[in-house]
């Protein structure tokens, strides 16, 4: 069986952590304040679920890395709510949540929902969800950080484990290396046009995933082309901060490629140079 990649895996993983909870469904989203999109808006379970939960988190309490009902609301209050009543009409009564980004920019929360039958969540099911937030949390900032690299540049994301094995591409990425001009992939993992361009980019690589250069991880390298200029590619760790439980070698990286740009250098940093 072919395992959902990319964006097609979000609604049966989100499934698979609310049924973990013993949650009926759940619902997972990233708003831009900016602009006022939503970006990332993911519901498995009952469609009024959206609503709600866009409800139920602006109650967060400040500091909470995890919310639940009864942190803020007793059930006499639930009765008279219009939001529960909201629920209700879906079969749903209880909720847990976590609040995995709020910056000036970007509002990312993750919600479970439970019926009524379920009850309150417990406090084993609190514990386990709390020790998933820092993890979850992680994903958010990496996640906003490839929309708006996604939004600023024509290219594409790939992940890639430290022997350049591609773990999950999205479909900018996924055009590049199918059209094979300046970046593609085989058995061993990412290639470039040229042999020095492929060792500079597979060092970056490493390094980025097993976190070796904590002072400066991952940079760039630039990658030849015959159709025009070369790509920019940025390599960075997938860890948006290196972990002290990280191991060598048990990370991943994220390859940010683009089209040149004016001016790329300084907005990417510095470029590691292959020998022609």
């Amino acid at each position: 069986m072919t395992r959902p990649r990319g964006r097609a895996a979000w609604p049966p993983a989100l499934s698979a952590l609310a049924h973990a909870l013993g949650g009926a469904g759940g619902v997972l989203f990233a708003m831009d304040k900016v602009t006022g999109r939503m970006p990332v808006s993911v519901v498995v379970g009952p469609a009024e679920q959206a609503a709600a939960a866009g409800r139920a988190y602006r109650r967060r309490h400040p500091g909470a890395t995890v919310l639940y009902d009864d942190m803020y609301t007793s059930e006499a209050e639930m009765d008279r709510s219009p939001h529960y009543d909201q629920l209700r009409r879906a079969g749903l009564r209880y909720h847990l949540a976590a609040p995995l980004l709020d910056d000036a920019r970007w509002t990312v929360a993750l919600m479970v929902q439970r019926t009524s039958r379920a009850g309150h969540v417990q406090a084993s099911e609190i514990a386990t969800f709390a020790r998933l937030v820092p993890h979850l949390e992680e994903a958010a900032r990496m996640g906003v950080r490839a929309i708006e690299m996604d939004a600023a540049m024509s290219g594409g994301v790939i992940v890639a484990d430290g022997a350049g094995r591609v773990r999950e591409a999205d479909p900018g990425a996924e055009t590049i290396l199918t059209r094979g001009d300046g970046l593609h992939v085989d058995r061993a993992g990412l290639r470039a046009a040229r042999p020095a361009e492929t060792a500079s980019l597979q060092r970056l690589v490493a390094a980025a995933a097993s976190n070796r250069r904590r002072s400066a991880p991952g940079g760039m390298v630039a990658l030849s082309r015959e159709a025009g200029s070369p790509y920019d590619a940025l390599v960075m760790p997938l860890s948006a901060r290196p972990r002290p439980d990280m191991v060598a070698g048990a990370g991943l990286a994220v390859i940010l490629v683009r089209e040149p740009v004016r001016a790329s250098a300084a907005t990417f940093g510095p470029r590691s140079r292959a020998e022609a």
